[in-house]
């Protein structure tokens, strides 16, 4: 079973409020708080890729709650890695600017008061750089939990616990802390599956980050931003110079971090960022459209190369729900090994983002304008792939409800907002018959062609069939590596 996703944000002193009986979940779902800046409500949900977790906007109108008659009996969630700390390019960045600030000729007042003193939030540069901060270890505790709790079914206590990540630090990492959050002190029960993605040409199209691999893939949305930012910062610009006498000298780059480093800055030290009090509600969405440009156009459904590469993973993972949750694999040593009925992948955005395309939950998604900004859209990438960002796949089973017979159902779960495949709509819940899905993706892999030919893959080790997710069922491959939590 699964219970229904209710978000609570701080709750009062008295709980009594809140009591709506038994059965109630106790998780909260939305880990951190979300507070208004001074001027835009709710920032941290609206910087694109560079906010903490938190519950997308309901743009579907659809319960997340299981539909009457229905018990998930098997899921799978891929998920990015958590919140995290900056890479050492975007820091050296933070570090100029810090230095400015500090050294100009100049005084700022208002909203800008506190760049005299400002420092990067790092305090330990050599560890912190690329790795996940605070915030990053209280997302993954709190999924394990919620996942934990989600389905009490799909999980029995003592069980062996396998999961699989993009063998990248920061997403081992975040790996290693989910297992924590899912299986507390039985933490050493749980195994990360590292899977290789990058010099094993044997296994194209067989990874958690298949674009490492695929010479033809081009991730470059910088025309596409360009033009949208020539149209809103000027006047963002305009706005707070208002507040700065005398001389200091900041390029539009540095002007387009302050609501990047708004999500960064807080997620790193847990509360809100001054960068966040920079900005009105306009600017906000101005620069949350940014972020859908930078993605939808990079790695998004404009794209000829990456919008196919997770494909043959999709159609692998949905396979895995064809054969139910009772299914056995191959182990590291060559042994039967019973697969989870909860599947869990973790990886980076720009793969998170390749695979929202795949599902085809996007496929009615208008192309983007780069002169305004269509508030019908759901391609928002502050929905897609804030930190930690998830998609989730629950087959259902619909026994009790004599309108569907056995017939078993997929709903795709985007961060934990029920999003449905606009051409397979036949379940309860606006969800997909599993049939019907399995062709939609075993479809959608043929149309997209032979997948060497696309990357344009030529060594010979290159397989002729991408397998998409052997990595489930077989862990005795040379690119896979057993990694303790």
């Amino acid at each position: 079973m699964r219970a229904p996703i209710v978000a609570v944000a701080l709750l009062g002193s008295s709980c009594s409020a809140r009591s709506a009986g038994a059965g109630t979940s106790l998780d909260p779902v939305q880990g951190v708080l979300l507070p208004d800046g001074a001027s835009a409500k709710n920032p941290l949900a609206h910087v694109g890729a560079n906010g903490p977790w938190h519950i997308g906007e309901d743009l579907t109108g659809i319960s997340s709650a299981v539909p009457e008659g229905c018990q998930v009996d098997q899921a799978a969630y891929v998920s990015r890695h958590g919140s995290r700390y900056p890479d050492q390019g975007a820091h050296n960045g933070w570090l100029e600017m810090a230095r400015r600030f500090r050294e100009s000729k100049y005084t700022a007042t208002g909203p800008l008061s506190f760049i005299h003193t400002w420092e990067s939030p790092l305090t330990n540069p050599e560890i912190q750089i690329a790795q996940l901060s605070k915030t990053g270890y209280k997302e993954l505790f709190d999924m394990g939990y919620t996942i934990r709790t989600r389905y009490p079914d799909l999980y029995q206590e003592g069980e062996d616990f396998i999961v699989w990540a993009n063998n990248y630090t920061r997403v081992l990492q975040t790996a290693q802390l989910f297992l924590h959050g899912f299986l507390g002190t039985n933490s050493s029960l749980g195994t990360v599956v590292s899977v290789t993605g990058k010099g094993v040409p044997s296994h194209l199209g067989d990874t958690l980050a298949p674009s490492d691999m695929c010479p033809t893939f081009v991730d470059d949305s910088s025309k596409q931003q360009d033009k949208w930012r020539q149209l809103w910062l000027p006047g963002f610009k305009k706005r707070l110079s208002k507040y700065i006498k005398g001389d200091l000298q900041l390029d539009d780059s540095t002007w387009n971090d302050f609501p990047y480093i708004c999500g960064f800055e807080s997620q790193i030290t847990g509360k809100l960022s001054p960068f966040c009090d920079t900005f009105t509600q306009k600017e906000l969405e101005a620069y949350e459209y940014q972020q859908d440009l930078r993605y939808y156009y990079g790695v998004g459904p404009a794209t000829k190369v990456a919008s196919k590469m997770m494909v043959p993973f999709l159609e692998s993972l949905i396979e895995r729900f064809v054969a139910g949750p009772d299914t056995t694999g191959k182990d590291f040593d060559g042994k039967p090994f019973k697969l989870p009925k909860i599947l869990m992948s973790f990886l980076n955005d720009g793969q998170l983002n390749e695979l929202a395309v795949a599902t085809g939950v996007f496929d009615k998604q208008a192309p983007l304008p780069l002169d305004r900004i269509p508030k019908d859209r759901i391609w928002r990438s502050s929905n897609i792939s804030p930190m930690r960002g998830t998609i989730a796949f629950e087959r259902l089973s619909c026994g009790s409800n004599k309108a569907y017979g056995s017939k078993k159902f997929v709903r795709i779960l985007v961060n934990d907002v029920v999003y449905p495949v606009p051409s397979c709509q036949d379940g309860p819940g606006k969800s997909c018959s599993l049939s019907k899905y399995s062709k939609f993706t075993k479809d959608r892999l043929r149309k997209n062609g032979n997948f060497a030919k696309l990357c344009n893959a030529t060594d010979p080790a290159t397989p002729s069939k991408v397998l998409g997710a052997s990595f489930f069922t077989n862990l005795a491959q040379s690119h896979l590596q057993a990694v303790k939590p």
